[in-house]
């Protein structure tokens, strides 16, 4: 079974959340949010390393554990941290969703054993509209086959590097999308809705802010 890196996306500074401090670091159930899947991650037999894409006003959080620099976009930061990674797989995690579980990390894995890069989410449920000029309506996209995409994205290290050195410059706004961008093969796993990620205090809002 192949060993994974994870890497920790926790270098945003959330402005859309209005705290004093980054979304990540707010206290939740007793410890800052990015701590919920640090620890997990610390939990899981099958990750050998961790590295936090972190500011270093916060790197304290995770000692001994390498840190990566952020960068201006999400992928800068993701190519600062995989080129520290050493194992063959890298799951990348947004540190804003720690609601993420154990079983469904060990569902990831497993497919990914099977099929390759692989992500989390969660099937659309909502009635899905597309719309023209001034919002009129032009079609019901049919929902059957919409997912909305989620973190943890687990991949094979190389076709990450491969991807990154095709596309230098485009904007992704995930990771398995810019494997699709350079042809490779992404599958679904279907996850726990409760697998939210935190943007506006209305996602959480008994988290306590400062």
């Amino acid at each position: 079974m192949e060993t994974v890196t994870a890497i920790l996306l926790a270098g945003g500074r959330g402005t859309r959340f209005g705290t004093a401090i980054p979304k990540q670091f707010l206290p939740l159930d007793g410890k800052p949010i990015a701590l919920h899947s640090y620890h997990l991650f610390q939990n899981i037999p099958w990750i050998h390393e961790i590295i936090v894409v972190v500011d270093p006003d916060y790197a304290h959080l995770f000692p001994d554990t390498p840190h990566a620099k952020p960068g201006l976009r999400r992928q800068d930061s993701v190519k600062n941290a995989l080129a520290l990674a050493t194992h063959p797989l890298v799951l990348i995690h947004d540190a804003a969703r720690p609601y993420t579980t154990h079983a469904d990390c060990n569902k990831l894995y497993k497919a990914a054993q099977e099929k390759g890069a692989v992500l989390l989410a969660t099937p659309i449920q909502s009635t899905i509209k597309q719309t023209g000029q001034n919002n009129r309506v032009l079609r019901t996209i049919p929902r059957e086959h919409l997912y909305a995409a989620a973190t943890p994205q687990l991949m094979p290290r190389d076709q990450l590097k491969n991807a990154f050195a095709r596309f230098p410059n485009r904007n992704f706004t995930d990771d398995t999308s810019l494997l699709e961008a350079a042809g490779y093969s992404v599958h679904i796993v279907p996850g726990d809705p409760s697998n939210i990620k935190i943007t506006t205090p209305h996602d959480l809002p008994h988290v306590q802010t400062v």
